[in-house]
């Protein structure tokens, strides 16, 4: 018989302001917890163990805004302009999503540790791609000093040691064209991860890697800027 859960306790906060004089956002918060009861720590143990889950992210803020440019025909700015200038000016739109993440939670495996747990995590100030947490709180890294055979008693994952957090901007820069009545011309412009921002991978975790507690590779891509054309009709 095999048994496994997870479960999802979370609350979420909204605010939204409807398109309206050219304007509209939204910002969203996202508090939760997620718990996991699908992996087995020993092959012979009667039920799945139950801990936080590989996928927990107690943090999630969303941002999301579009805003119409006021200039040109019927706008607040330069609607009495010439009418090559308002060609020019005329149907600009710019938007931006930005997401934040809290980090993950690390997993060590099956390891000796002889130490305190709370010693593990470094606090943000001291935290860096070649020393993510604290690898001499009391990790047993000698490969043959490892056990063969014992029961492994958890945890899969530590809720208080975490990867870094996800930070994404992405911003988009629009112009609509009318070509007849009922047709129109998108010309756009976006950049994801504008600020090329960097985010991290978690850390190997490995206890007999020599590249134990470092960070090697991004969670994301860098900064991307693509172009695109669309005739609405």
């Amino acid at each position: 018989l095999l048994a496994t859960a997870n479960a999802y306790n979370g609350w979420q906060a909204l605010v939204e302001r409807r398109f309206a004089n050219g304007f509209s956002f939204q910002i969203s918060y996202t508090f939760s917890k997620q718990m996991d009861a699908i992996n087995y720590l020993n092959p012979a143990d009667p039920l799945p163990y139950r801990s936080i889950s590989a996928n927990d992210r107690p943090h999630h803020v969303g941002v999301a805004a579009i805003y119409e440019l006021p200039f040109g025909k019927g706008r607040a700015l330069l609607s009495g302009a010439p009418t090559p200038v308002r060609q020019i000016v005329s149907g600009w739109q710019l938007g931006t999503v930005i997401n934040s993440w809290s980090g993950s939670p690390l997993s060590f495996g099956d390891i000796i540790f002889n130490g305190d747990i709370k010693n593990i995590a470094l606090p943000g100030g001291q935290r860096t791609v070649q020393r993510w947490f604290n690898t001499n709180a009391g990790f047993v890294t000698a490969p043959g000093q490892r056990l063969v055979n014992h029961l492994f008693a958890g945890p899969l994952y530590y809720s208080g040691i975490r990867s870094g957090s996800i930070n994404t901007t992405d911003i988009s820069v629009l112009r609509y064209i009318s070509l007849r009545e009922n047709i129109r011309l998108q010309i756009r412009a976006e950049a994801l991860n504008a600020f090329n921002h960097p985010n991290f991978a978690p850390p190997n975790t490995t206890v007999t890697s020599s590249a134990f507690g470092t960070i090697n590779t991004e969670a994301t891509f860098t900064r991307i800027i693509q172009f695109g054309v669309k005739l609405l009709f």
